[in-house]
């Protein structure tokens, strides 16, 4: 893993992992990376709002969205490293 973790490797690299014949990264991080890429697109949809008419529920809906990206991405790393544990 990079010094970020497998969320600092590109796409192709974290699916080719997946991919490959090693039990992890496995169905864990690959639903926390679904989950982070949601939760990017609820981001990129409040920043237009923000960015057309700015509201207090669009500024929240973007940092809580930002919020549960970055924790996907953490929940991605401790379940690799749970897993591995018990290999």
């Amino acid at each position: 893993m990079g010094a970020k973790g497998l969320a600092g490797n590109p796409l192709t690299e974290l699916l080719e992992r997946i991919a490959a014949d090693t039990p992890a990264p496995g169905g864990g991080p690959a639903a926390a990376w679904g989950c982070a890429l949601g939760a990017a697109l609820v981001g990129m949809v409040s920043a237009v709002e923000l960015r057309r008419q700015a509201t207090a529920a669009a500024t929240e809906r973007a940092q809580r969205a930002k919020a549960l990206r970055g924790r996907a991405l953490e929940l991605a790393e401790l379940d690799v490293v749970a897993y591995t544990r018990v290999l």
